[in-house]
């Protein structure tokens, strides 16, 4: 395990070679065992639409670059890279990032190989030879044979028992990693050219289960070949090859991070014919909600489907179970239907195979499947007629609400009530009532009568089926046991969450940071609410195990030592922070115009006193050099002729040098003359035009503004 993470370290320093060949993913080697995607692209080829936070979270991470700060601090803090040398890789890692495990038919645990293609933050050939000089150091074992030079090719060796080879495309920054005993420069040679696209391979159907945008973190493993190569490599005791039994009937697994259907996903996958035995206990499962409503929407659901089939033969193992000597299960069953009133194969088949509890505008209901009416009312009558159970009908607006008083331990019903308390408790523990309605296939259970004279007064109803599939994004119809729900406030913790963990790192890397130039939530026209889902599907020969979430799943980001922190940038600049560099640059505009303000007054007010416009600022009356002392943002302020020119320094690159342009115009009001401001990329303000100029004659010409039009403030658009 320890020479692997050694690999993997490697790996993601800075090599590379031509990206003209596909990702590893596209061209999986036939002797492939093995796939890992440590990170892919930023961008995302999901073609659904994303939310607002989504937006505003991705775009930081091209806005800004948070990985030169990271290694920037760690050039301060050189003994870090040496007890951590991860850290070092962790600046300079770009995505994607792939490794594949080789294991040739019939292959000895030597030669086995594994092979890495990424692509370096650098491609200056002689600061990765000083990267991969500091980490031979640091790694014990492992020693640097040769660094890149004109092949472009670095060699190392790892504890005299396997050699690493790095090819680098300098132009692409690409590079290829072979890594096994005895691996050999034309070995690397061949496997690189060997590489074939090809979007057949088996793996590419589980990964597009879990993430068609093919982004996230993701591990495949063709498991039994795997695991036969894992046997020859770690040699396990005889308990554990017994343990891997269990894995017989498995082709494949995968396990990944991405997004589907607009949603993120955590996925494990286990591609199983028969899955896993389960198909012997559970027959496939297929659902159908559509016919099932709530009132109003949603907000939390709990589904467990057990097709009608399962519950046949768990009927069997129970009857099975209770059988006396010599009884076979015929004869068990019979006896069971005398004792319930009717047939208990009949009535289990009418039932499911969904039943699913769920919330909404009206209450808390669980709802059961039921095509045998007939079977249900033949149990109710016998248990009646029979048992300590009473069952009423009555009915309210045109429909019928069923009543159920059960006592639990049915000799209680005859004791007579000596005492009151105690006759309480008895009555508060030992009596149970349901109450229910049918609703087409369904009936509708819930704990009082109120919620459902509420659940048939509201006209808004929602189809569950529709809710899941549209606003939840979860495929339902072969999920074994399912939960999803909507939860307040998740989007407007999630993202102050960011900033907080942002106003963490920049005060660890000592950036500048300005919270109050960041958006609020009202700001961002973040949702209320966000969805998240948890399910267990079965679909043979598919068993998936899945989370899914809106927006970006809540980082579990730790602090407590500079490591620990220093990785949580690495982590939090691959996902992306909140954007907030056009939030800030507009906050500086709008200071700026806050000093233009002072300057337009004087401007109006020498125009008011002698019909012309000022020349310059002196002119008007104002200090320019005073008004800009006590800021940053301005690197000068200028009256021409009565229009003002402001420059914005170089402190904001997205404003350095950029100009912000007002221009006075006079418009004929009511016999007076009005003077009006257009202002930057603004149209010629409406009305009679009356000409405007010094006492010169000189007058102001309009220029627009060259700041980016998304960063005008709206009166300058």
């Amino acid at each position: 395990m320890k020479r692997i993470l050694v690999l993997l370290l490697i790996c993601l320093s800075g090599t590379s070679l031509a990206q003209t060949q596909a990702p590893l993913r596209l061209s999986m080697p036939e002797d492939a065992i093995a796939y890992l995607r440590l990170m892919g692209q930023t961008e995302s080829s999901d073609d659904q639409a994303h939310t607002r936070l989504q937006e505003v979270l991705q775009s930081l991470s091209r806005d800004m670059n948070l990985r030169a700060a990271l290694a920037a601090d760690l050039e301060k803090q050189p003994e870090l890279v040496q007890q951590h040398p991860w850290l070092d890789l962790l600046a300079m890692v770009e995505a994607p990032a792939e490794l594949v495990v080789l294991w040739p038919t019939g292959a000895t645990a030597a030669q086995g190989r594994i092979l890495v293609r990424g692509r370096s933050r650098l491609a200056s050939e002689e600061v990765l030879n000083q990267m991969l000089a500091r980490i031979s150091q640091a790694v014990d074992g492992l020693q640097l044979i040769q660094g890149f030079g004109g092949k472009h090719v670095a060699s190392l060796r790892w504890e005299d028992k396997m050699d690493l080879l790095l090819v680098l495309d300098p132009a692409s920054r690409v590079f290829y990693l072979l890594a096994g005993e005895g691996v050999t420069g034309k070995e690397l040679q061949d496997r690189v050219a060997g590489l074939v696209l090809q979007q057949t391979h088996p793996m590419l159907a589980l990964e597009q289960r879990i993430d068609t945008t093919a982004t996230g973190p993701f591990l495949w493993l063709d498991m039994p070949r795997a695991l036969y190569a894992w046997t020859l490599y770690a040699k396990p005791a005889p308990e554990m090859r017994q343990r891997l039994g269990l894995f017989a009937g498995v082709r494949a697994a995968a396990l990944g991070w991405g997004r589907r259907n607009g949603r993120g996903r955590l996925s494990l996958v286990v591609d199983a014919p028969g899955n896993m035995g389960l198909a012997g206990m559970l027959p496939p499962v297929k659902n159908d909600y559509s016919s099932l409503y709530s009132r109003g929407e949603p907000k939390w659901l709990l589904a467990l489907n057990l097709p009608g089939q399962g519950l046949q033969q768990m009927l069997d193992s129970l009857v099975q179970a209770s059988l006396k000597p010599g009884e076979d299960i015929p004869t068990g069953k019979q006896a069971l239907g005398q004792a319930l009133g009717v047939d208990p194969d009949r009535l289990v088949a009418g039932l499911g195979p969904e039943t699913v509890l769920f919330s909404d505008q009206a209450g808390i209901f669980l709802a059961v499947r039921n095509t045998d009416p007939d079977a249900v009312q033949q149990l109710l009558d016998h248990a009646t007629a029979n048992y300590s159970v009473e069952h009423r009908i009555r009915e309210f607006g045109g429909r019928s609400y069923h009543h159920l008083n059960v006592w639990m331990l049915p000799e209680e019903a005859a004791k007579p009530d000596q005492d009151p308390l105690d006759a309480y408790v008895r009555e508060f523990f030992v009596r149970d009532h349901l109450y229910w309605v049918r609703d087409g296939q369904w009936l509708i259970f819930a704990r009082l009568p109120q919620p459902l004279f509420d659940r048939y007064r509201l006209e808004d109803k929602t189809a569950l089926g529709d809710w899941l599939k549209t606003h939840q994004r979860q495929r339902t119809e072969n999920a074994l046991l399912l939960i999803s729900a909507r939860i307040d406030d998740v989007p407007r913790m999630l993202y102050y969450g960011y900033l907080t963990v942002y106003q963490s790192l920049a005060d660890l890397l000592d950036m500048p940071f300005d919270p109050f130039a960041f958006p609020g939530a009202m700001d961002l026209e973040l949702p209320d609410q966000g969805s998240y889902g948890v399910q267990l599907d079965l679909s043979d020969p598919y068993l998936t195990l899945e989370f899914s979430f809106e927006d970006n799943p809540l980082e579990i980001l730790s602090g407590g030592n500079t490591a620990t922190n220093v990785a949580m940038l690495g982590i939090v600049a691959s996902v992306a922070i909140p954007a907030y560099k056009d939030y800030l640059s507009r906050s500086r505009i709008g200071e700026a115009m806050n000093l233009a303000a002072v300057v337009k007054n004087a401007v109006a007010e020498y125009q008011v006193s002698t019909g012309h416009l000022p020349v310059d600022a002196a002119q008007a009356g104002v200090d320019t050099a005073q008004l800009l002392a006590a800021q940053k943002i301005i690197a000068s302020l200028k009256v021409t002729n009565g229009r003002i020119v402001i420059t914005f320094g170089e402190d904001d690159p997205g404003l350095s040098r950029k100009t912000l342009i007002l221009t006075p115009y006079g418009i004929e009001d009511q016999g007076s003359v009005r003077l009006v401001w257009r202002c930057g990329n603004s149209p010629e303000p409406a009305g009679r035009r009356v000409v405007l100029a010094t006492q010169g004659g000189k007058t102001p010409v309009h220029v627009q503004s060259s700041l980016p039009a998304r960063l005008l403030p709206k009166s300058c658009r």
